[in-house]
């Protein structure tokens, strides 16, 4: 930078003149920083920006890159992982980037590996903004162009195959344009994936999920009589692997008797960074004798953050109040 960007407003017959620069910035390292205060002279008068404190975070993790042989590449894809060591069922982003130095025209999907070990569910939202990254010494231009959602399905060492990708490079001169771009393959490098078994042994009320979960629970009612029966709904949602995922089983006091739940809605959407998958269960619960109970279900799961199983628990059920019926 800068970038400078000017503009006029009128607004009731009275206009405003602004003017913007704008400075790219780029850390080299983590920490806390302060950037100082900018001046403009405008009319004569010299006004200033206030410092601005910024704090630099450490990347959550480093981009794999696995670079093409030779050290004169100015356009190549990587295939990059958004984490390089998972536990089995987490889910990890497995995308293509395209790093360039030169103008291109259009870039074209020709083949993905087949993601032998793995549930794979192609990602529709992604950030498609480009970005600069400095390699090497060199500042390439950067973009996404595709992205999958993995959950492993073994344990191990478990290798990406390659994914092809055709682009038209840009041809100068002034012929450049009449010979049309010039078409190149280009192809990633295999990338390998270390994922590690869950804990043994598992709780025997693992639901298999693996990620980050959260649920959701109420009844329609907080008393009823032995002649009625209870509906008890549960929301569940997490970003585990959804084909893993067993629906809790409720147990309920003697007294009390529960069916199988029904799966009213099911969903798999994305929220922009993964892939996330929720049911509503409805367990219908019949009271058979009088008397006052608590119905405490839970749901069992590895939390991938904290490595280790966690347990939700149903704290906001109030007692259940049973009369005598008819």
């Amino acid at each position: 930078g800068p970038s400078e960007m000017r503009g006029m407003t009128i607004i009731n017959g009275r206009s405003t003149s602004h003017q913007t620069w704008s400075y790219e910035l780029e850390p080299r390292r983590a920490g806390s920083f302060t950037i100082g205060a900018a001046t403009v002279v405008a009319d004569g008068q010299t006004i200033s920006t206030k410092p601005l404190p910024i704090k630099i975070l450490p990347a959550r993790t480093k981009p794999n890159v696995n670079l093409p042989p030779g050290t004169a590449d100015n356009i190549f894809i990587a295939g990059e992982l958004s984490s390089n060591n998972v536990w089995s069922g987490e889910q990890v982003t497995w995308r293509i980037r395209l790093y360039t130095q030169l103008s291109i025209e259009g870039a074209d999907l020709i083949e993905l590996p087949d993601f032998q070990g793995f549930y794979a569910k192609e990602k529709r939202r992604f950030d498609t903004r480009i970005q600069y990254q400095t390699i090497k010494g060199k500042k390439y231009a950067v973009k996404t162009l595709h992205e999958e959602a993995l959950f492993p399905q073994e344990t191990g060492e478990i290798v990406i195959g390659a994914a092809k990708v055709k682009v038209g490079i840009e041809q100068p001169g002034t012929f450049g344009a009449f010979l049309g771009p010039k078409p190149v393959m280009l192809q990633t490098q295999p990338l390998p994936l270390k994922v590690k078994p869950l804990p043994s042994p598992p709780p025997d009320n693992f639901s298999g999920g693996v990620g980050q979960y959260d649920w959701a629970l109420h009844t329609d009612r907080d008393s009823v009589s032995t002649d009625d029966a209870l509906t008890l709904t549960v929301s569940i949602r997490g970003n585990g692997d959804a084909k893993r995922f067993a629906l809790p089983q409720l147990v309920v006091p003697a007294g009390l008797e529960v069916f199988d739940p029904k799966i009213k809605e099911e969903e798999e959407y994305e929220n922009g960074e993964e892939i996330v998958h929720s049911k509503v269960l409805e367990y219908i619960i019949l009271p058979k004798e009088p008397g006052e109970y608590a119905i405490a279900p839970m749901l069992v799961y590895f939390d991938s953050d904290s490595n280790r199983y966690r347990t939700l628990l149903a704290d906001s059920l109030a007692l259940l109040l049973v009369t005598a019926g008819k």
